[in-house]
């Protein structure tokens, strides 16, 4: 049970890892938000080019986000279990059902 949660921890950190590079590397690489910041610059009134800049801003957030959400996700999550993999192998659990009464143990019912 704890080499399952220890393998669930290192997907988890390189699930996170990986979506944070993509987001990161999407967010470099967003002309759309630069060229919209440019021409509200050029023509600050116009409705036009403030409609463009706001959904290229919303893009860009969205982007910013998903870097900070899943670079956050790759730290917290695996640092939820390995500490539980850990504390399996003190103490010595072998599954879910360790340490449960089977019902060998139980005395029969008194009639």
């Amino acid at each position: 049970m704890s080499k399952a949660l220890r393998i669930l921890a290192l997907a988890f950190f390189l699930s996170g890892a990986g979506a944070g590079v993509f987001f990161g590397l999407e967010l470099a690489r967003d002309d759309a938000y630069r060229r919209a910041v440019l021409a509200l610059e050029r023509h600050p009134g116009h409705l036009l080019y403030q409609a463009d800049y706001q959904i290229a801003r919303a893009r860009h957030m969205a982007l910013l986000l998903g870097t900070v959400a899943s670079g956050i996700a790759a730290i917290v999550l695996p640092a939820l279990f390995l500490p539980l993999a850990r504390l399996l192998d003190r103490t010595g659990a072998a599954g879910p059902l360790a340490g449960l009464p089977s019902g060998e143990d139980r005395e029969a019912p008194r009639q």
